[in-house]
């Protein structure tokens, strides 16, 4: 019986239970209310059951446990609440096993370990505690394994590793500990291992480099300590790469470069030293590189140009030293560009104007000198401009095409330049009184000294 994408109201009825011959109940995507009748354990036949979608309350009735042919069972996104039944692990032909986005409560038992036929297991976003039970490793036919956004504590069982088919385990979002278990390298078919937002210690296992099908690798938020494995570039599928807010020491090995399919790397908000290797010029696909608030020192390499499809650069507060490369101009599709509170010194290249599509710029806290170049001004989309306490000099112009872009983004949320200069200022912007120029449109604070004249100020 498929009555599923309607829009039909009201309970289930009590009389679903004369339908015994019945093999497939789609109700999914409904309006459907109320608790799943005890009675639906009389369809002794039923191989699929999808109640999904619906706004079902109440547990799960014990009863389930009498259909002893059903291989799909599936009551997500529904507002179920109290423990998975027990009876439910007497189900032995399940293949599915789908109850994510309830408020089930409770433990997962060891009888987990009995669903031997079960390719996918989902039971996130609920209010699962107690630990993964180590009988989870009997599940050696599992494909799909989600237990996110739930309250689990306690560590990943060594036996995760026994579970060679799986293709996708999520365990992020819980209260683990413990470290993550080296028999994880184990589970060669692996594509997404999230295991981000616990607090998981120890480092990241030498092992995980053998997880070559791995594209999504996302540890972030733990306490992982320790270096990062040059096995890493091992992983040459990966597509994104999350490891920030740990506590990762050491530098980044060079076999970063070898991951060119990468389009994230996020290492940020770690404890890493040396220097950006030149290899990261290899990840041709990165959009997003985030290393900010590291140790990295040295100086921002040459071959950041060749990363042309990059939208998002953060290298602020490392001890970076030397200039910002000339050659940066050919980002032409960064949209974000955070240099500051480095040790960056020399002027600002002219070249920064040819990233056309940028619409915000620090390089503040710097020791950067000379001119600001002329080019900043025709930086269309520029919306926020940050370059306070460096040491530039020089005139604004307030000709270009910054004009209107900086004027219409001030009306919410006014645009702040601090700079460390002395400054012409432009007959153009209306009145200069003390620290605040003012127009109709918009509002311009520069700090810490002003002086009118008729020529630009000399550097």
């Amino acid at each position: 019986m498929y009555l599923h994408e309607n829009s039909l109201s009201g309970s289930i009825p009590q009389e679903v239970r004369l339908l015994r011959s019945l093999t497939d109940l789609a109700l999914y995507k409904n309006n459907l209310t109320g608790s799943i009748p005890a009675s639906i354990g009389n369809l002794t036949n039923l191989r699929e059951l999808y109640l999904f979608k619906n706004s079902l309350s109440g547990s799960i009735p014990q009863e389930v446990g009498l259909l002893r042919s059903l291989f799909d069972l599936e009551l997500s996104t529904n507002n179920l609440t109290g423990s998975i039944p027990a009876s439910i692990w007497n189900l032995r032909n399940l293949t599915s096993l789908i109850l994510f986005e309830n408020s089930l409560s409770g433990s997962i038992p060891q009888e987990v370990g009995l669903l031997r036929s079960l390719t996918g297991l989902a039971l996130y976003k609920n209010n699962l505690t107690g630990s993964i039970p180590a009988s989870i490793g009997n599940l050696t036919n599992l494909i799909v394994l989600r237990l996110y956004e739930n309250s689990l504590a306690g560590s990943i069982p060594q036996e995760v590793g026994l579970l060679r088919s799986l293709t996708d385990l999520e365990l992020s979002m819980n209260n683990l500990t413990g470290s993550i278990p080296a028999s994880i390298g184990n589970l060669t078919n692996l594509r997404v291992l999230y295991l981000q937002e616990n607090s998981l210690s120890g480092s990241i296992p030498q092992e995980v480099g053998l997880l070559r099908s791995l594209t999504d690798l996302a540890f972030y938020k733990n306490n992982l300590t320790g270096s990062i494995p040059a096995s890493i570039g091992n992983l040459t599928n990966l597509r994104v790469l999350y490891l920030h807010e740990n506590s990762l020491s050491g530098s980044i090995p060079q076999e970063v470069g070898l991951l060119r399919s990468l389009t994230d790397l996020a290492l940020y908000k770690n404890d890493l030293t040396g220097s950006i290797p030149a290899s990261i010029g290899n990840l041709t696909n990165l959009r997003v590189l985030y290393l900010h608030e590291n140790s990295l020192s040295g100086s921002i390499p040459q071959e950041v140009r060749l990363l042309r499809s990059l939208t998002d650069l953060a290298l602020y507060k490392n001890n970076l030293t030397g200039s910002i490369p000339a050659s940066i101009g050919n980002l032409t599709n960064l949209t974000t560009l955070y240099l500051y509170e480095n040790f960056l010194s020399g002027s600002i290249p002219q070249e920064v104007g040819m990233l056309r599509s940028l619409i915000t710029l620090n390089l503040s806290r710097n020791n950067l000198t000379g001119l600001i170049p002329a080019s900043i001004w025709d930086l269309a989309n520029l919306t926020r401009l940050i370059l306070r306490e460096n040491s530039l000099c020089g005139s604004i112009n307030w000709t270009g095409s910054l004009r209107s872009s900086l004027g219409t983004q001030d009306i919410h949320q006014p645009v702040q330049w601090r700079v460390t200069a002395l400054w012409k200022c432009p007959e153009n912007i209306g009145i200069c009184a003390g620290i605040e120029f003012r127009d109709e449109k918009f509002r311009l604070r520069i700090s810490p000294t002003f002086v009118k004249t008729t020529d630009d100020l000399a550097c």
